[in-house]
């Protein structure tokens, strides 16, 4: 299955804040065609060592029914967790002003990470674009 990427996913800067550690990351991925069972959409890069407190998305209808995981995967392409955030989040469900989906623990993010949607049955999907905030703090890695 296809994966969909941010068009500036490598090409905006990923660290921490000389002043503070509070960060936030963010992205629009847009699908380039009509999104099926098993896409992947990365949203955003998120840097390693951040504690990923909320998450912040905004997007239209992207079909009947389109189920989402929402988790994040390494750069380096090693085992991440694709459900990290939500698990079969409803992505049919137009989100125009935006949802917030708040953590109930911060969940590490230990290497540089894409932050990602994969998708699960899909029923008539679209091609609507996601866009995405991850916010958090930047700790650093261990």
């Amino acid at each position: 299955m296809p994966t969909y990427s941010a068009t500036d996913l490598n090409s905006k800067p990923v660290h921490g804040c000389e002043y503070g550690n509070a960060v936030a990351f963010h992205g629009k991925a847009t699908p380039a065609a009509n999104v099926v069972t098993g896409d992947k959409l990365r949203i955003c890069r998120i840097a390693a060592g951040t504690d990923v407190t909320k998450l912040n998305l905004k997007h239209a209808s992207l079909g009947t029914t389109v189920p989402g995981d929402i988790g994040y995967e390494p750069v380096d392409g090693s085992a991440g967790n694709s459900t990290a955030f939500a698990s079969a989040y409803a992505l049919q469900t137009a989100q125009a002003n935006g949802i917030m989906l708040m953590m109930t623990d911060p969940v590490r993010v230990e290497k540089e990470s894409f932050l990602t949607i994969t998708l699960g049955t899909v029923t008539a999907g679209n091609t609507q674009a996601v866009s995405g905030v991850a916010e958090g703090v930047a700790l650093g890695v261990k």
